[in-house]
């Protein structure tokens, strides 16, 4: 889940066994390591946080913009670039799963242009040209805080995260 970041490891793993041991136990279980995601979100970095903020917000109900982040967090995962970069296309298969619907590109290109833009917090950076562009995170903390934050949400389960991330 930390995808190797050694600020969210620590994290994890610190709130994981603070968990544990408040139940008196020697065995960190799913339970506690939810409870971690939990809390290492309320311990994030205040630029990630508000980073995060500014790309999901809108006034209109329904929006998908965390549900687009989320799938771009796991491309980013999935996508096997050393450096980052994802197509929209490596979201399709998430965005199906996070929506329980089939999903087209058409269905959420506009999200990942968005969020290019200094508007939406400027989370993403995009290279190459039209009908290639390629996406990465602008700051490498957020793939794994928005995972966390979705599952803290009630966006996804841990179960349906670990699937994607597997089937990538």
């Amino acid at each position: 889940m930390s995808q190797g970041l050694p600020h969210f490891t620590h994290l994890i793993g610190l709130h994981a066994l603070r968990a544990a041991a408040t139940r008196h136990s020697r065995t960190v279980d799913t339970k506690d390591v939810q409870k971690a995601f939990t809390d290492a979100v309320n311990q994030s970095d205040q630029t990630v946080a508000s980073a995060y903020a500014s790309a999901i917000h809108s006034a209109q109900p329904g929006a998908k913009y965390p549900q687009v982040l989320l799938a771009a967090a796991v491309a980013a995962y999935t996508s096997g670039d050393g450096f980052g970069y994802f197509q929209p296309s490596h979201l399709v298969d998430p965005m199906t799963t996070i929506l329980a619907r089939p999903e087209e590109i058409a269905g959420f290109n506009q999200h990942l242009s968005q969020f290019v833009e200094a508007r939406r917090g400027a989370v993403l950076e995009r290279a190459g040209g039209p009908r290639a562009y390629r996406f990465r995170f602008a700051q490498p903390l957020l793939p794994p805080y928005i995972i966390m934050r979705s599952i803290t949400d009630g966006i996804v389960t841990t179960e349906v995260v670990n699937g994607m991330l597997e089937d990538g």
